[in-house]
């Protein structure tokens, strides 16, 4: 049986040049895993071939199948001692396994032989990502752009994890410009992403994981309740909101936030994401048996009001993003299959988080929440790349929102103004 003819025209273009770009294939593949694995029989039955040997370790690699790809690495070093591909090959392995440094020397060694390949200057920055080498990425990125590449898909890509690099390293300002730079590029290349990319919520696995949750803290004597969008879902449709992406928990104001992360920590289920700045009181952790992100914020109890959001610590601490309730009383009632704390008064909890909440709102920009206190750098950050998102999954609307949104809290950016021109043009 031979393969669909839109996959073997691919594989006769990469063909062609695969030998003197070897981060090409690499990239083709990560791309192509839905296609490779519509051909993945004939391809097994080709592998005598170098060129179709090496795309299939690198399917291995990729599926995060370690043992196999193992095994076929070893094999393809016999055959072909000589191939640069050996090297990249190990190169990923050991990243996919963590060993970071061995995995940089080697990009390092093939980078030096390959200067102008952009493709291993992106699986640099993304060791550099997966690493958590945020200092060492920014350095990598700078090099890069001193290179004077031309190919503006590459500075895409790599623009794009430099911007999350100076965001934790709580340079707002930097990622702000950077996400600008990206915003016109998208423009400029009419790159778009396909929506089924983000991936969808699965409310039965996410119910699961918000009781499961709800139980471990109760069984610790915690008291905690469902905030933001999944409040929100249960007391406007009494489910988990289909459109949503996490669940969202607020610990009852006085419970301490340094304990939660011990008690996470101390159990397997659960991992404490690694990809925000370090929050006084906000965590994300990841829900290992089902898949699903969950929040956690604290409140911190003033005279008159209750604050919450996510709060930077030092020096950065004016950066915050703050939100702001009235005090509140936890009542317990049922949802579903099982009881949870909510705000007894829970209309004016969730009015003062979106305003009109009982009407549906598919752009809501939650970021500048109706009780966000101020904008602050760290806010123009993270909506400068929401802007450049949305713009890739072409949600004009959601971009006008947001700039909107901004501009109601003060932002002036001329480079808005013009964008916004330019959408409402469309």
């Amino acid at each position: 049986m031979p393969y669909t003819k839109k996959f073997e025209k691919d594989l006769q273009n990469l063909k062609k040049d695969y030998k003197q770009n070897t981060g090409r294939l690499f990239f083709w593949v990560s791309q192509n895993m839905t296609s490779i694995n519509e051909n993945l029989e004939q391809l097994r039955k080709r592998i005598d071939d170098e060129f179709t040997y090496i795309l299939y370790i690198f399917f291995l690699l990729i599926n995060n199948d370690i043992f196999k790809a193992a095994i076929h690495m070893e094999r393809f070093e016999k055959k072909y001692a000589n191939s640069a591909y050996s090297k990249l090959q190990q190169a990923y392995f050991y990243q996919s396994t963590k060993r970071f440094e061995l995995a940089y020397g080697l990009y390092i060694f093939l980078l030096k032989n390959d200067i102008k390949s952009y493709y291993l200057w992106q699986m640099l920055m993304q060791l550099c990502k997966d690493a958590n080498w945020y200092d060492r990425g920014i350095a990598l990125y700078q090099e890069f752009v001193k290179q004077g590449f031309s190919n503006d898909l590459a500075k895409f890509y790599m623009t794009d994890i430099v911007i999350y690099f100076y965001y934790l390293n709580m340079d707002f300002d930097i990622s702000a410009e950077l996400s600008k730079l990206n915003i016109s590029l998208v423009l400029k290349l009419n790159l778009t992403r396909d929506q089924n990319e983000k991936g969808k919520f699965d409310t039965s696995l996410a119910w699961q994981s918000l009781k499961d949750i709800i139980n471990l803290f109760e069984e610790n004597n915690i008291e905690a309740f469902p905030t933001a969008g999944t409040l929100l879902g249960w007391h406007r449709e009494d489910d988990l909101l289909p459109f949503d992406k996490d669940l969202d928990i607020a610990l009852a104001p006085g419970e301490d936030m340094n304990f939660i992360k011990f008690l996470i920590e101390k159990n397997p289920r659960y991992l404490i994401e690694q990809n925000l700045p370090n929050f006084a009181s906000y965590i994300a952790i990841r829900d290992l048996t089902t898949n699903c992100t969950i929040d956690i914020l604290s409140f911190c109890k003033n005279v008159n009001f209750y604050e919450s959001g996510w709060l930077l610590p030092g020096k950065f601490k004016k950066h915050s993003r703050v939100t702001r309730f009235t005090p509140f009383e936890l009542v317990k009632k049922q949802w579903k299959d099982k009881k949870f704390f909510t705000p007894k008064n829970f209309d004016l909890y969730l009015s003062e988080l979106y305003g009109d909440w009982r009407v549906e709102d598919m752009n809501y920009f939650s970021i500048l929440c109706a009780n966000v206190v101020k904008r602050t750098p760290m806010i123009d950050a993270i909506s400068y790349r929401h802007i450049m998102q949305n713009l890739l999954y072409k949600n004009y609307k959601k971009v006008i929102v947001i700039i909107d949104t901004l501009f109601r809290y003060g932002n002036q950016d001329i480079y808005l103004r013009d964008l916004k021109k330019q959408l409402t043009q469309r």
